[in-house]
């Protein structure tokens, strides 16, 4: 993993994808389905953030967002995988007909 140390002052998609350990495409895919979210008013609040600069037609982000956005959406599948993790009440049976 790269250490933030080793990373330049402004991210692009392909830092992110190397801070955050996945494939460029991946985070790439974040960052389009955000931005049509916030298009369309909807938004999520797990949501990559908006580029803090473009440049050209690149989008760049500070780590500091970058870093922030990473600990909402850890925050966010704990408590999607507790949620599942919560004890489900008896089922019904359902008559044999």
């Amino acid at each position: 993993m790269t250490k933030p140390t080793d990373l330049p002052e402004l991210l692009s998609l392909a830092d992110i994808a190397t801070l955050l350990g996945l494939s460029p495409a991946s985070v790439r895919t974040y960052h389009t389905d955000a931005n049509r979210r916030r298009r369309e008013g909807a938004p999520l609040d797990q949501d990559m953030p908006a580029p803090d600069q473009v440049i050209g037609r690149t989008p760049a982000w500070h780590l500091s967002t970058v870093q922030k956005w990473r600990a909402e959406r850890e925050a966010a599948a704990q408590r999607n995988l507790d949620r599942l993790r919560q004890p489900r009440g008896p089922r019904a049976t359902e008559p044999v007909t």
